[in-house]
């Protein structure tokens, strides 16, 4: 079984972090991956014969800017910190 939440999120934050011009620490970096990867409910489905299993949650339309919201409340967290 592989987390794709937490590729999805990898490509996201490579994405954000690039448009807002931010080179964050090992340790912010961390953060804001824990926090939004926390943030982001895991659903499963399982084939008729139980040996696949999908996420269901990532075939939502909406699951995408979820993890973008997750991804700049996190980041508006860290800013608040420093």
């Amino acid at each position: 079984l592989k987390n794709t939440t937490e590729s999805m999120v990898r490509f996201a934050l490579r994405e954000v972090l690039a448009q807002e011009k931010l080179v964050l620490s090992r340790d912010d970096l961390s953060r804001l991956m824990a926090g939004v990867l926390n943030g982001l409910k895991p659903a499963y489905i399982t084939t008729p014969r139980g040996d696949a299993f999908s996420r269901t949650v990532e075939m939502d339309a909406s699951y995408l800017a979820n993890v973008y919201t997750k991804i700049y409340n996190a980041l508006e967290e860290i800013r608040a910190k420093h």
